[in-house]
């Protein structure tokens, strides 16, 4: 083994979608994706995924209000043994005065 080397895989991934459901309803997703192997130091590897799924709701016949919400996924882990995963919703209304 040399001294100072290093071998890494790693795998990175982003997907966009959005939707336009009718002139009222829109929705998006989107990932985030990563995941690195390191050959020599297994605790070097890490683990990454960020996922979000929304949807707007704004009345066609209306430009006064509408309706907003996220779901967002977030998993991330520095090394094999451990990881935070975090979940947020949110919801959001707002009047267009």
């Amino acid at each position: 083994m040399t001294v100072g080397a290093e071998s890494r895989t790693q795998w990175v991934s982003t997907n966009r979608l959005t939707y336009k459901i009718n002139e009222s309803w829109r929705v998006a997703a989107r990932i985030n994706f990563s995941d690195t192997d390191a050959d020599l130091i297994q605790a070097a590897g890490a683990h990454f995924i960020e996922a979000n799924v929304g949807f707007a709701f704004r009345p066609w016949n209306s430009e006064r209000w509408g309706v907003f919400g996220r779901y967002t996924y977030l998993y991330d882990s520095r090394d094999a043994g451990s990881g935070r995963r975090r979940a947020v919703r949110s919801a959001f209304a707002n009047p267009f005065a």
